[in-house]
């Protein structure tokens, strides 16, 4: 459907929920934000938080904790990061650590390499890597396969 001005009209259109999601950086760890969302299952404790930040810190700090809900004013703490749409309620998940260098945020994943290299350059430190990935657009980051040897 198109809309059109018109000064002596009012239109209301068909919404849904506020769809929301992005991510922040907290104590070197990148979490994801969703709403409205809450998470499903079991709860990674039975301590609840009244501030965000808290819950960030304990989250953190609970091996079981995959993320928290904020829902009615208060966070909870999940062992699950399995979402499921519920209006009012915010979650943050967990990604993981980050590596902060050269102008990047890298999302550093452990078990994982990338297919492919960017180029055949071994780099003893991952700031030299970093450094020259984060100087090329079509570098997409870098790999440690053993001590002191990384690849872009």
């Amino acid at each position: 459907t198109k809309m059109e001005k018109s000064s002596s009209s009012t239109t209301y259109t068909k919404g849904g929920y506020d769809y929301t999601s992005y991510s922040i950086y907290f104590a070197a760890t990148i979490w994801q934000v969703n709403a409205p969302y809450t998470l499903s299952g079991a709860l990674a404790t039975t301590t609840t938080y009244k501030k965000r930040n808290l819950a960030l810190r304990n989250c953190m700090q609970n091996t079981n904790c995959k993320g928290f809900t904020l829902s009615n004013g208060v966070y909870k703490l999940y062992k699950s990061a399995k979402m499921t749409e519920q209006s009012g309620s915010v979650t943050w998940i967990n990604r993981g650590e980050v590596e902060v260098a050269h102008g990047y945020m890298w999302d550093k994943q452990k078990g994982y390499t990338l297919s492919g290299y960017f180029d055949g350059t071994t780099y003893t430190t991952l700031d030299k890597a970093l450094k020259v990935c984060a100087a090329d657009d079509n570098c997409a980051g870098a790999t440690k396969e053993a001590s002191k040897k990384y690849r872009t």
